[in-house]
């Protein structure tokens, strides 16, 4: 059978999704791992039925099958050569939270983030902690047994899993939980002609004949979740597979629905962060912590010490000359007192007692606590930000020893750093006796690769010796299941036979767990010895640093850690991605598709300019959001915009972008007829032909032009005859034609303080037309925009924008266009309005005679910051300025995206999804007594159609009405 009949044949009995187009099969080919494997295909199931029809269908026909959750598995467990059954895009409902019971029935592919969300309101919550919370799944920590920071305490993810439903290899759907052997509830489902019958048999018959090895085949130590877990499956009367699937990473059965024990959740927490000069008094603290009871016993070594000092210059003088690592210790509890009273014994004990810490500081407020995680957030993810080859390699980063044993597990480390001469990032769960030990090297050279082995192997060697495990929380993978056989050298023949009773032809992710080739952990490396780049990436269209070699960079830099596929408020992330939950749409698959195509796996005289193409790149819309909250710091959108650029002028522009992109020339038209324009343009038979015609949504209320436009506003205005400062405002289209209320307002606000405004004719900033792949027309408007407005800069003016969009165009979107000296002068000297008033403020030159009382309607302003705002410095300035005006009652939304995106959401056929993504935004300002404020043009046009009735007001009106200010 070939790829398109097996494709129609799962189109035909599934009601889920069926991707076996060679793009989205490239898409999946990775996860968070340094793996890349191809796969047949990729489907996204509706339901269990359509799992357990998947797997019926792949186990007739011999095909693999790999589950997936969020692909953050960094072992590599998500990958296959068969079909990647995506848990994600609908499987991710929690079906019950019981507040008596303390339980959770949830889908596997629910964020272990948004499960905690949504059992905090029942006082509830699932303690195990991994970093990825906010983006994991609860599959695939079940998948994993997975724990983290806090599993000090509160253990791991295997402790909580009560039961499970979960799909057998051959399309059978079972209940897992404890039976009684002699029940008849349990005989009846032996007494059946089914796969399960001869599950339960066989397993039970595993388990009589091997009792010896299980009882002492395993390390002494809890946090060990290497190989199957086989200990009290089958003891004292009762069959319990819940155990075996726990932590077996796809290779049993496929896991569709998790029943979850649940805690209440401690009314305190006291964090403490202890300051060593060497690392063996670390470790000799943190057993003294642990002893003390301590639910969280984190480390920092000195390789991210010093990366936080390189970045942050206030932490550094900071932070003492002295320190070579960090402690973080924190107790939690239903007693505060208590809770520091612990802390403050482990104080004493490793400061006073024993002389082991030089500096101790205690937090017990939020903020505090805040700000001492925040040194430990700021450091870790500096390891992925590193230019260049050489990465930061996860492979030997999840071994655990007991706590006796932890300080000689340092020494080792560090050795072995020495001895090969490769700097090592040391950070994790010390705790729990569990380093993330990340090697820097460069998977693409072979001198590299062969050090990656020879580390592996003798770090093992260690973990061996010191009776840990090379498996504490994220799973064996692929890169560490070479060393189950050695182990478990006893037990690694029970797993086999473990592994043949489920999966009797091998198809379940057959390359983890039971893997023991000794090469096992260095194929399928995404970046191997033998990887080329085919294209010359040298040639771009935009600007990039290093004589343009930092788009390869950038591209080579994602390394699929899922964090852009976080769902909830906790980031702001893709909005598109948190609607739809569609792999093409994560940010990620943006880097992932451009180097499968600069490696020439794609076709690079086809692919570029395909509509598959095209596709994942409309699943973009400039929002900038994964470049602000990226671990790696890649430039996604830059990326888009380039392959756009290509696309385009390879292609040619549709009539569409091409209408939309010329808002300059058709506002400048309109304005000068709106008397005529406005009511025609607001009949129903005008929307519907613009619909047909132009691709406009009909849903949308047409903009409203204005004859007198904010450059004849201006230049109207009698000049300040003594200004204290002169600015020149870059208006922006809305401003300028539309909401001109917006403009007269800036231009008052600023006069009021005494600033002399010029506001010359201009050009659009030029963001529709970059965003839409249009450079060539996007360039003319930035070099004739540049070339005036730096004019006014070097006669002392500093430029003004009360758009947000405009703002991020001249600071940094200009520079990548056209790099002169003139857009470079431009970017060191604009100012969103926000941003200049808080200056004003800081100098003592913020005006104060405010005198401002709210509406009658209207009990509270909702603040909600554009996307294009938050990217920028300066971010919470307006928020701050507004904030200080006496009577005025405003707050942030929190709501997120509103959906709009320029002209992205006027179209028709993203209308849809623009509403979706604001719908949390138009919940906020539907409000009764509540009314919207926003400093981005289109995002008022969102609130305004969102919520109607509501103005969604820019905070240039606000501040002229509080200053009395007559527009």
């Amino acid at each position: 059978m070939d790829t398109n009949t097996i494709a129609q044949e799962l189109r035909d009995i599934i009601q889920g999704d069926v991707y076996f187009d060679l793009p989205t099969r490239y898409l999946f080919s990775t996860d968070a791992s340094i793996y890349q494997v191809l796969p047949l295909g990729a489907v996204s199931p509706k339901d269990e039925v359509d799992v357990q029809k998947i797997l019926a269908f792949a186990s007739q026909r011999g095909i693999q099958v790999h589950a997936r959750g969020a692909g953050s598995a960094i072992g590599g467990q998500a990958l296959g050569q068969g079909i990647v059954v995506d848990f994600t895009k609908y499987r991710h409902k929690i079906h019950e939270i019981n507040r008596e019971g303390q339980y959770v029935w949830t889908d596997p592919g629910v964020r272990y983030a948004d499960l905690n969300r949504a059992a905090k309101p029942y006082g509830l919550f699932f303690p195990p902690d991994p970093s990825s919370g906010n983006y994991c799944t609860v599959g695939g920590m079940t998948a994993n047994n997975t724990s983290g920071a806090h599993s000090v305490k509160y253990g791991i993810t295997g402790e909580y899993i009560e039961e499970l439903q979960v799909v057998l290899s051959n399309g059978e759907k079972i209940h897992v939980k404890p039976y009684e052997v002699d029940s008849p509830q349990f005989q009846a489902i032996l007494s059946r002609d089914t796969m399960e019958a001869a599950v339960y048999r066989n397993i039970m018959a595993c388990i009589d004949e091997n009792r010896t090895q299980i009882a002492s085949g395993y390390p002494d130590i809890r946090y060990n979740v290497s190989g199957y877990n086989l200990r009290g499956v089958y003891e004292n009367g009762l069959i319990n597979l819940v155990p075996l699937f726990v932590g077996s990473e796809g290779t049993l059965g496929l896991i569709t629905r998790i029943k979850i024990r649940l805690l209440p959740i401690p009314r305190h927490e006291v964090l403490g962060m202890a300051m060593f000069k060497d690392i063996e008094s670390s470790g000799r603290a943190t057993i003294i912590a642990v002893d003390h009871g301590a639910a969280a016993v984190e480390l920092m070594d000195n390789s991210l010490v010093s990366k936080a000092r390189e970045v942050d210059e206030a932490l550094d003088k900071s932070l003492p000359k002295e320190l070579d690592n960090v402690l973080m210790i924190e107790f939690d509890g239903d007693d505060l007192a208590e809770c520091t009273a612990s802390l403050e014994k482990v104080r004493a004990a490793i400061c006073d007692e024993q002389p082991l810490a030089f500096e101790f500081i205690s937090a017990t407020t939020t903020a505090d606590k805040e700000k001492l995680w925040g040194i430990r957030k700021a450091a870790v993810p500096l390891a992925n930000k590193i230019k260049g080859d050489a990465k930061a390699i996860g492979f030997v980063e999840d071994a655990a020893v007991p706590l006796e044993h932890l300080v000689e597990y340092y020494e080792e480390v560090y050795a072995c750093s020495r001895r090969h001469k490769v700097t090592f990032n040391v950070y994790g769960h010390a705790g729990k006796g569990l380093l993330h030990v990340r090697p820097i090297l460069s998977m693409k050279n072979p001198d590299d690769i062969e050090k990656f082995r020879k580390i592996s192997r003798e770090l093992f060697e260690v973990v061996e010796r010191l009776k840990g495990t090379p498996c504490g929380e994220h799973g064996d993978g692929r890169v560490r299941s070479k060393y189950i056989q050695c182990v478990y050298p006893d037990l690694f023949p029970v797993f086999l036979r473990v592994k043949g009773i489920f999966d009797p032809k091998g198809l379940l992710n057959p390359d983890v767990k039971t893997n023991a080739s000794e090469s096992a952990d260095t194929e399928n490396l995404r970046y191997g010895a033998d990887y080329r780049v085919v294209v010359d990436t040298r040639r771009t269209i935009f600007h990039w640093g290093q004589g343009n070699q930092e788009y390869q960079e950038q591209i080579e830099m994602c390394h699929g850690c899922s964090t852009c596929t976080t769902v909830s408020k906790v980031v702001n992330m893709c909005p598109v991605y948190k609607v739809t939950r569609d792999e093409k749409a994560a940010p990620k698959a943006k880097a992932n598709i451009l180097r499968h195509l600069i490696q020439g796996n794609l076709d690079t005289r086809k692919f570029p300019y395909s509509p598959e193409f095209k596709e994942i790149l409309d699943q973009c819309i400039s929002c900038q959001s994964c470049h602000l909250e990226c671990v790696s710091n890649v430039d996604i959108p830059k990326l888009v915009l380039e392959a756009k650029a290509r696309y385009v002028l390879r292609n040619g522009q549709t009539f569409q972008n091409r209408v939309v992109t010329q808002v300059e020339r058709i506002a400048r038209l309109n304005s000068a007829m709106a008397p005529f324009v406005n009511p025609v343009m607001r009949t129903a038979l005008m929307r519907k032909i613009m619909e047909k015609t132009v691709g406009i949504s009909s849903k949308r209320e047409p903009m409203r032009f204005h004859q007198e436009t904010a450059v004849d506003y201006a230049s109207r205005r009698q000049k300040l005859k003594n200004p204290d400062r002169k600015v020149v405002y870059f208006t922006g289209c809305a401003a300028n034609y539309m909401q001109t209320d917006v403009a007269k307002s800036l231009i008052n606000v600023l006069e009021h303080h005494n600033i002399q405004v010029e506001v010359p004719e201009q050009h659009c900033c030029g963001l529709p037309k970059l965003s839409n792949g249009h450079v060539k027309e996007a360039r003319y408007d930035v070099i004739s925009n540049a070339g005036l407005f730096s004019y006014y800069v070097k006669k002392g003016y500093d430029i003004i924008t009360g758009c947000t969009s405009c703002a991020l165009s001249l600071k940094e979107e200009w520079l990548f266009t056209v790099d002169n000296d003139d857009t470079h002068l431009v970017s060191r000297n604009t100012y969103h309005l926000g941003e200049y008033l808080l200056m004003l403020q800081k100098d003592g030159k913020l005006r104060q005679d405010f005198n401002f009382t709210m509406p009658e309607r209207v009990n509270e302003y909702a603040y909600h910051s554009p996307c294009h705002l938050r990217v920028q410095s300066g971010a919470n300035a307006t928020l701050k300025v507004l904030q200080q005006v006496p009577g005025l009652n405003i707050k942030a939304s929190q709501a997120g995206c509103c959906g709009m995106s320029g002209s992205w959401g006027m179209k028709k056929q993203n209308y849809d999804l623009s509403i979706a993504i604001g719908e949390d935004l138009g919940k906020v300002m539907s409000q009764e007594g509540v009314d919207g404020v926003t400093d981005c043009p289109t995002c008022r046009m969102q609130i305004q159609h969102l919520a109607k009735g509501k103005d969604g007001l820019h905070p240039a009106i606000l501040l002229a009405r509080a200053y009395g200010l007559k527009v």
